[in-house]
């Protein structure tokens, strides 16, 4: 039953109040919590500086590490580098040896087809030596060649001297030769070969570089191809512009691809025009073939910009007037030796 309290009763607490009160605290404190969850960036800058040293501390011990990384790493290529230069620079103090290269190398064959053995090759005899050894057997001879001053001392080195003999005195007036001498021969590596020939560069007293063709004689020998080293043709080009044969003569020439029409040669869709120059480059022509001919193919350079050495056929057109105008009869051979890829 509920007592109505008289005067003197001692009245109990009032727990209701204290709960609350005790809710209140509670409800405070989660307030605070979530407001200290909720922060956003406006709230950081807010933030006392005790709280963001510890940030501070951590970043600067990254960076630390960072840095002794970079220091180790650099430290490895600096002994990288050093090491490399070490071995660079006492490999360059040992003295070199240079190798007699091999010219070609002879396939073995095998007892028989069936052991898979190949057919045995046969070098041209110009071949079958190294460089180093072909050079030291060649280079008395292009000294003697070069310093002659007659036909007479020259002869001895000419390759089918029965033939280049006449050639020879027809060219050099009189039999005297203003002999070019020989400064040096270019090193080693500049021996070309193709088909029984062997070419080198040799630079004279004069400082002109001239190319020397050999081919080995049927005793052992080595000879020189004169044809080549002149330039030489069947005629000169002075006569050949003079009196315009429409007989083909042969000459070692120059040529260019170009784009020329003109006078009996105006069709650009039936003929192929061509620079021509003289061997010393004192003449020229501009030479015609007719467009899809086998003539025309093999006259036809890899690189229309490019000038080739050539042996060709040339002839006038007696129908036409010009005097620079010729007609292309034949292709001989490409370079200016006669015969390099006969066997």
């Amino acid at each position: 039953m509920l007592k109505i309290p008289t005067d003197g009763d001692v009245l109990p607490p009032l727990t209701l109040a204290a709960i609350t009160e005790k809710a209140t605290e509670t409800s405070a404190a989660h307030l605070e919590r979530r407001r200290k969850r909720g922060r956003g960036k406006k709230d950081v800058d807010e933030t006392p500086d005790w709280e963001k040293q510890p940030m501070m501390r951590s970043s600067k011990t990254s960076a630390d590490s960072l840095k002794k990384y970079a220091l180790a790493v650099g430290g490895v290529f600096a002994a990288a580098v050093v090491i490399i230069f070490g071995m660079v620079l006492f490999r360059d103090k040992r003295p070199v040896v240079v190798a007699s290269p091999v010219v070609a190398e002879i396939s073995k064959q095998a007892d028989s087809p069936e052991e898979g053995g190949l057919e045995k090759v046969v070098l041209p005899k110009v071949m079958q030596q190294s460089q180093v050894s072909f050079l030291e057997e060649a280079e008395p001879i292009i000294r003697k060649f070069l310093s002659a001053k007659t036909v007479d001392e020259m002869l001895p080195f000419v390759r089918n001297p029965e033939v280049t003999e006449p050639r020879m005195r027809k060219f050099y007036q009189g039999g005297k030769i203003d002999a070019p001498g020989m400064a040096l021969i270019k090193p080693i590596g500049d021996v070309s070969y193709r088909g029984k020939f062997a070419s080198v560069m040799v630079r004279t007293r004069d400082q002109e570089l001239r190319q020397l063709a050999f081919t080995r004689t049927d005793q052992g020998g080595l000879e020189i191809d004169w044809e080549s080293y002149v330039g030489w043709s069947a005629m000169t080009w002075d006569e050949f512009l003079k009196t315009k044969p429409t007989e083909p003569q042969i000459f070692r020439v120059l040529v260019k691809q170009v784009e020329y029409y003109n006078f009996d040669f105006s069709d650009d869709l039936k003929w192929q025009s061509y620079s021509i120059s003289s061997s010393d480059r004192e003449h020229f022509v501009y030479g015609y073939t007719r467009k899809q001919t086998p003539l025309n193919s093999m006259m036809m350079p890899d690189n229309k910009k490019s000038t080739v050495a050539m042996m060709l056929a040339l002839r006038f057109d007696p129908t036409n007037s010009s005097d620079n105008q010729v007609i292309v009869d034949r292709y001989i051979t490409d370079g200016w030796v006669e015969g390099i890829d006969d066997e």
